[in-house]
This record gives structure tokens, sequence and C-alpha cells, in this order.
């Protein structure tokens, strides 16, 4: 597993340009963008919706499941990185704060497993339909 910084852009082997350290500065704002864009169409459709990341995308749905009723999830990045995960995880924490997710904390908190790939997930209960007769 790789945890120390790159020399140059992961997207394009240019100049890095973000204090996280991975990818040139507009490398790094166009994936936060595509992926905040993917929670932001969850907000519509989906109550509870949670940002974290995990080695094991099917045990982490169903541990959401279990404990909180979260039974949709869905991989937004991965990477063999650890310390990328976690900078993208608090990153799109932040730019994410207007949906009101069930995270306590933008930092991230969570554990993982420098022997696997890990992933920055998105977590969410859907929202029950209303009929109208």
């Amino acid at each position: 597993m790789v945890t120390s910084r790159r020399r140059g852009c992961r997207a394009c082997g240019g100049r890095l340009g973000t204090p996280d350290g991975f990818y040139c500065r507009d490398h790094w704002f166009e994936l936060l963008d595509i992926l905040q864009e993917k929670v932001e169409k969850l907000d519509h459709r989906a109550n509870d919706i949670y940002i974290g990341r995990t080695c094991d995308p099917y045990a982490r749905r169903e541990e959401h499941a279990e404990d909180s009723g979260r039974s949709r999830l869905e991989v937004l990045h991965g990477s063999d990185d650890v310390d990328e995960i976690m900078a993208v995880e608090e990153a799109l924490i932040r730019r994410c704060e207007h949906l009101d997710l069930s995270n306590e904390t933008d930092e991230s908190l969570g554990g993982v497993n420098p022997n696997r790939r890990n992933y920055v997930y998105v977590s969410w209960r859907p929202r029950r339909r209303r009929w109208r007769w």
C-alpha cells in the first residue's frame, strides 16, 4: 500500500498544485466537482446521507443498513494510497456540508486497512414515496 506523496499529479503527471499533494490544482478540483455532483444528485431522493471510507464496501453497506437504516451505498473513489483516500473524504465532506450530512465532523476519523485498496463512499436511506390517490 502506498502512503507517501508522489512527485507529480496522479492524473497528468504535472506539477502538484494543492496542499493535499496528490493532483495538480485543475485535476483536484475536477475530481471533487464530480464527486460532489454525485452526492448532490442523491439529496432529492435520499434521507440520512453519510460520506465515509472503507476497504470493504459490501460489509460496510451491511453495517450501515443494520446500524442506521442506510441500505444504499455507492463507491465514489478508490485508491491504494490511504492518505489520498483520507484527503478526498475530508474535502468532500466539507464541500457537501450544505446537504445536512449525517457525518458528525468533517475529519476523516475511521480506520483504514493499509494492506487493501480503500474507497470513499456515500451511504443513504432512500426517501419513502408518497402515493397520491
